[in-house]
């Protein structure tokens, strides 16, 4: 036969592998082209079976385009959002001197994320690691772990 099946030509159109030395990473790459190729195979038979015109059917690179912004669009997600701010990340409400920004027992102790970021600095520039503290307060409305007692609270909540 000497040719190529339709999958792996569609597949090698747009192929999300990387040649890396983990196994499984590269199977799970191979899944997700396999599937999108089938999702935009099963989307074209589909516009066809509704007698669309050829110049209508839908093209594999809009098929990719379409399929990864409504992907990209879950990052917008308040849920998301809310997780985000919980890694420590900068957010609206960090400097927002209008809100409140009260103290709340959490139910376990958590690290602090204002000792962890300064740590992971100290550690970038002098190579020693040390243990991050664990409290059991949170501000309320950054929905973060801090440090009450020492500078944690106040460097947090002020831009530096």
């Amino acid at each position: 036969m000497g040719g190529v099946n339709l999958a792996n030509q569609y597949r090698a159109a747009y192929e999300t592998h990387k040649s890396i030395r983990r196994n499984w990473f590269c199977v799970l790459l191979a899944l997700l082209d396999i599937t999108v190729v089938n999702s935009y195979r099963i989307s074209y038979i589909n516009a066809q079976q509704q007698d669309m015109p050829n110049n209508q059917l839908p093209k594999q690179a809009d098929f990719h385009i379409k399929l990864y912004m409504h992907l990209f669009s879950f990052f917008d997600d308040p849920e998301l959002v809310q997780r985000r701010k919980c890694r420590g990340r900068l957010s609206d409400i960090q400097f927002n001197t209008l809100i409140v920004h009260e103290s709340v027992v959490l139910p376990k102790r958590v690290q602090c994320v204002q000792c962890a970021m300064d740590i992971t600095l100290e550690k970038r520039q002098t190579g020693i690691a040390r243990r991050v503290p664990r409290g059991v307060r949170s501000c309320a409305p950054c929905n973060v772990a801090l440090c009450v007692k020492g500078p944690c609270w106040q460097r947090y909540h002020t831009k530096e």
